[in-house]
């Protein structure tokens, strides 16, 4: 089923969008990945990859791969 995002824009725009955001989703893990191996903590605790929107990214994939 086609969400409305997918109604709204052409194949070549959806094609962008996903490429943005598979760079987007990989420069974040890497950020994710610097900091785990600083030692760094975010509030006390291990930075997570919620701290990046790594999850919100990939529901936004899942949802323009439908």
């Amino acid at each position: 089923m086609k969400s409305k995002i997918q109604d709204a824009l052409t194949e070549t725009e959806q094609l962008l969008i996903v490429e943005a955001l598979h760079r987007l989703r990989e420069t974040k893990q890497g950020a994710l990945k610097t900091v785990r191996a600083e030692g760094l903590m975010a509030s006390g605790r291990d930075f997570e990859e919620r701290d990046f929107s790594i999850p919100q990214i990939d529901r936004l994939l899942e949802k323009l791969d439908d």
